[in-house]
């Protein structure tokens, strides 16, 4: 009768341990399948967003070049006659000045190319365009060349690379603010009522490119560049929408200058 019982309980206890064994498989397999799952979203959603540490490595470097554009004539103050500077700025043609009596042409152009997707400033001795480029993805590049150069071959840096476009994603991230006196300067699209208003140019698709002889009329920037979920899980971001005066064009004499 021992040995019976025994026996009994033996059997049994190797069925508990079977079963035991079958719902550890279970669980183990429900917990690395919610493991997968969420590595798979979590790569997922870095692919389909812009992170906030890209954002805030653009927007600072971004603003800074935008801040500190200006070109050596410029910051050397090489035309001191207000008029010359008036026309110059005011019509977009060259400054005649001279320079130890030898005549010359000031350069007073920090914007070489301000369109919805390319911004090119000369900064100091050097040229720095930004472009914003769209295939199956958005990537925003900086470079930069020798300011006598600025089409010279360049290896751009990445500061956007490759997102998956997606709506909400502006794709043409560069607007621009454009400040002139209607009744003074030809073609300003400034209410004439206003003795200065500023204008943002871009905003809408017919606006692709700021006019040669207006780009003298740009004194900021802005630059839209998020508008997507980042990897915080944000919806929006400061970091994301630059707007970023040009230092040497909001100062009084260009102010003066363009009629305000």
């Amino acid at each position: 009768m021992c040995a019976e019982r025994m026996l009994h309980e033996r059997a049994w206890t190797m069925i508990e341990m079977l079963i035991g064994m079958v719902l550890l498989a279970i669980a183990m397999a429900v917990v690395i399948g919610a493991i997968v799952q969420a590595v798979s979203g979590s790569t997922g959603a870095r692919t389909g967003a812009i992170s906030d540490a890209a954002l805030s490595r653009t927007s600072d470097a971004l603003s800074d070049d935008i801040a500190r554009a200006t070109t050596p004539d410029h910051a050397d103050n090489v035309v001191r006659d207000p008029n010359d500077l008036a026309r110059g700025v005011r019509n977009g043609t060259d400054i005649s000045t001279s320079a130890q009596g030898a005549p010359m042409i000031a350069n007073l152009d920090e914007v070489v190319i301000a369109d919805t997707s390319t911004l090119r400033l000369i900064v100091g001795t050097r040229c720095v365009t930004w472009r914003a480029a769209t295939a199956a993805k958005f990537t925003l590049t900086r470079s930069e060349t020798a300011a006598t150069n600025c089409d010279a071959p360049a290896t751009p840096k990445q500061y956007i690379s490759a997102v998956p476009t997606a709506p909400g994603l502006d794709t043409t991230p560069f607007s621009y603010s454009l400040v002139c006196n209607a009744t003074l300067c030809p073609g300003s699209s400034a209410d004439a009522s206003a003795p200065c208003k500023a204008s943002v140019f871009g905003d809408t698709p017919s606006e692709v490119r700021v006019p040669d002889q207006q780009r003298r009329w740009v004194t900021g920037v802005q630059a839209s560049i998020m508008s997507v979920v980042t990897e915080s899980k944000s919806t929006a971001s400061t970091q994301g929408s630059i707007s970023q005066r040009i230092g040497v064009r909001d100062v009084e004499n260009y102010r003066t200058a363009l009629g305000c």
